[in-house]
């Protein structure tokens, strides 16, 4: 756990009539000027700093604003105030979820990057962290949860959260379940099952042959896995099959124009799995989703071009019919990675024999799904997830149960990442024509674009959403799919 430096909470201004003074607060706090911050957004922060337990400020970096906060206006404590942190470019299709916040802040991404980036701990968002330097004028720190939602701004909201002495989870524990090195040393020491794994920092010269040798030491087959240390969308990833593919993969990593730490693993075959649950303020957890992947894996979909099938099961299902001992095992990985909570956390696995709690540990996720991982979380277990996050942060009470609204559905995505060439045509029909579930589809580009090669898993192509009546449809069709189509792609000869 981070080390908490709270100080006491002295509110200098109560309210007045149960409205606070908000312009004798800000005087009293000697916070002018301020040049992110308008001044009808300091008011609010002033009246919610003085009138409030807690305030959680949910920070976005991804563009949209969120879209899965069902029920939170409702079931918002009296006593704490929410505030959004997100890009201006994120409007909202539904406008009843700006309602759940006392105010919205809107910051400037342009001058942040992405796409270049080979580690997540180079994300820098210069206007959110002066957003957060203003709001930290106004608000005592011992009322904030600043809470990250995203795999974009995870890191620089850690650093934040340390720069102020904030709740919640600083970079050297972000570091611990993200950094890939890390990740294979403590869950070797913890007996969590993980792939053969070496460590090389390209970042550090040495020679060819040292590199050989401590792969060959470590691992000693093939094929192997590369993985950048830090990073995610499966960015730079490789198949290593040879010996010759090995010494021409690391000759060009050794020329790199930005040499960055990689992990070598062993290429493991088996049932790929993704566990997702809640972690609680009291230390507890409540399950919420069990990703099921049919076959399909992250990187089969990504160098290949084969689809990406994300359903869900819970997870007191999956333990009864497919995952014996995954709750076990969700709790041996909790137990050794220590998560700070609350958050939600994601474990993604391998089954090595089918239907047995044989698990290997993959990789960790410390923050929501995006679109794909959320694609079959509400309707498999009835709970808004960035609902649930934000209550897990401003009600020490919360533990999430299915919205009352709620009915169960068999949703599954299927997703195809970028393939280079010639979008031909959106060959829906053939699709439609073949299976029965209900589908919903979601292009990214139109007919006669030029596709490039994927540079990481967020350059989807088409996502297709199947509602099915039953698990026996849903396979029936997710079968057909697998064999019989693809996107309708043409070499491009430019």
């Amino acid at each position: 756990m981070s080390n908490l430096c709270i100080e006491p909470i002295n509110v200098i201004n109560p309210a007045i009539n149960g409205v606070p003074d908000s312009e004798k607060y800000l005087e009293s706090h000697s916070i002018y000027p301020l040049i992110f911050l308008n001044p009808n957004q300091q008011t609010v922060l002033a009246q919610l700093a003085a009138s409030k337990r807690v305030i959680g400020f949910l920070v976005r970096a991804k563009n949209g604003f969120f879209e899965d906060l069902e029920g939170l206006q409702k079931k918002k404590p009296e006593d704490a105030g929410l505030v959004a942190i997100v890009p201006k470019s994120s409007p909202s299709s539904n406008e009843n979820f700006k309602n759940a916040f006392d105010v919205i802040i809107y910051y400037d991404i342009s001058n942040s990057v992405f796409r270049e980036l080979q580690s997540t701990e180079d994300a820098v968002y210069p206007d959110l962290r002066a957003v957060v330097d203003e709001i930290m004028k106004i608000v005592p720190r011992g009322k904030v949860q600043l809470i990250h939602t995203d795999e974009l701004c995870m890191t620089e909201v850690g650093r934040l959260r340390e720069r102020h002495g904030l709740m919640g989870a600083y970079p050297h524990d972000l570091d611990r379940l993200c950094c890939k090195n890390q990740l294979a040393q403590l869950a070797k020491k913890a007996g969590v099952a993980i792939p053969k794994t070496v460590f090389l920092d390209f970042t550090h010269s040495d020679s060819l042959e040292n590199l050989l040798e401590k792969v060959q030491r470590e691992i000693g087959s093939f094929p192997m896995f590369a993985k950048l240390n830090r990073m995610c969308g499966c960015r730079g990833i490789a198949k290593i099959v040879n010996q010759e593919n090995l010494e021409n993969w690391l000759t060009e990593r050794l020329s790199d124009d930005v040499p960055m730490p990689y992990v070598l693993q062993e290429f493991i075959e088996a049932v790929e799995f993704g566990v997702v649950v809640l972690l609680l303020s009291d230390g507890t957890w409540k399950p919420l989703i069990v990703h099921l992947f049919h076959g399909t894996t992250f990187r089969n979909a990504f160098l290949n071009g084969d689809p990406l099938i994300m359903g869900a099961t819970t997870l007191e299902d999956a333990v009864k019919e497919q995952f014996p001992n995954l709750d076990k095992f969700t709790q041996q990985v909790i137990d050794a990675f220590q998560p700070v909570q609350p958050q939600v956390f994601f474990i993604q696995g391998f089954q090595l024999t089918p239907k047995t709690d044989q698990y290997v540990l993959i990789e960790l996720n410390y923050r929501p799904c995006g679109d794909r991982g959320n694609a079959a979380l509400y309707d498999t277990c009835g709970i808004n997830v960035y609902t649930a996050l934000a209550l897990a942060h401003i009600d020490p009470h919360y533990s999430p149960v299915p919205d009352s609204k709620w009915k169960p559905r068999i949703a599954t995505m299927v997703c195809y990442a970028f393939k280079k060439g010639i979008l031909r045509s959106h060959n829906e029909s053939v699709l439609k024509a073949n299976v029965n579930s209900q589908t919903e589809w979601e292009w990214s580009k139109i007919p006669g674009d030029h596709l490039p090669k994927p540079l990481m898993m967020l350059d989807s192509l088409v996502r297709i959403m199947l509602y099915s009546k039953n698990k026996e449809e849903r396979d029936a069709d997710l079968e057909w799919i697998q064999l019989h189509w693809r996107p309708d792609v043409i070499k491009d000869s430019t």
